[in-house]
């Protein structure tokens, strides 16, 4: 996204990397920049601003110092404690997307374990691979950035969309491409090119270990049709009475042998079964 697409993108979520989104709503009445963090396993999304106070380049910063407060340590819920004196802490107060649970005091056993994995939900990853793709191949029309959003959107994130990019198997891509490669075939290839592009951006990110499960070549090419084999059979619009008769018309007006031959067929369809067409003969 660039400075220019802020006040130019329809309603609706649109993604600017990292979790930081531009939210715009009431027929682009309204633009606000949220940012989405995980935290202690559950999602918040923290308010930043209005697009019309706050620029593009304002709001990736801004979401900067509170990845670094989180991960500094400071548990952005309101029953926690406060940040540390260090840390400048953005103007607006984080909102939490769920009712924040107070925290009980840490026993031995929850000491000792581990940190708590970050999941890295397939939409925020796709809208952060996206962005780079825009800045590393320099799209320059903002309409080919909200195409491959717009496509992901509509099929891969209903059914993908909250999933952990780590755990999205083979199977569940074929859930989002069965239906419609063989209806929606150019479609269903855009929509498993760019799974792939954001499957090969999360393993670039370290987020996703196993193999690409969107690969066509050795992989999903056993389990769908070629789609360059895919036929789509399609065929002309049988012409209605009316039409018909304004032919036989235009055709009985030139008066030649070939013309008239034509004429006798379309009145024989007229009137009678399309089988004594098989072997006319013209007195």
């Amino acid at each position: 996204m660039r400075q220019q697409d802020v006040f130019l993108l329809p309603d609706g979520r649109h993604g600017c990397g990292r979790g930081l989104q531009l939210v715009v709503k009431n027929n682009g009445k309204s633009r606000s920049w949220i940012l989405r963090l995980s935290h202690g396993g559950r999602r918040y999304e923290f308010g930043l601003g209005a697009a019309k106070t706050l620029s593009l380049k304002a709001a990736q910063v801004k979401a900067d110092q509170y990845r670094g407060l989180v991960a500094s340590g400071y548990d952005p819920r309101p029953t926690s404690s406060p940040a540390p004196a260090s840390a400048d802490l953005p103007a607006e107060a984080p909102l939490p997307a769920e009712e924040p649970v107070r925290r009980s005091e840490s026993t031995a056993a929850e000491k000792e374990k581990a940190p708590e994995q970050l999941v890295h939900r397939f939409e925020d990853v796709a809208d952060e691979a996206i962005r780079v793709c825009a800045e590393v191949r320099q799209w320059r029309n903002a309409k080919h950035e909200m195409q491959w959003t717009s496509t992901l959107k509509t099929y891969v994130f209903p059914k993908l969309g909250k999933k952990d990019v780590a755990e999205i198997t083979r199977d569940d891509v074929l859930s989002v491409l069965k239906p419609i490669w063989k209806e929606k075939t150019e479609t269903a290839k855009r929509v498993r090119g760019r799974m792939e592009i954001v499957f090969d951006y999360a393993a670039r990110r370290g987020w996703r270990k196993t193999e690409n499960p969107a690969k066509w070549s050795g992989y999903l090419e056993f389990d769908l049709p070629n789609p360059e084999k895919i036929t789509v059979k399609s065929h002309h619009e049988a012409p209605t009475i009316p039409e018909l008769q304004a032919a036989a018309i235009e055709l009985y007006r030139t008066g030649s042998r070939s013309t008239l031959c034509t004429l006798f067929g379309i009145l024989t369809l007229i009137f009678h079964p399309a089988s004594e067409l098989r072997s006319p003969r013209l007195n």
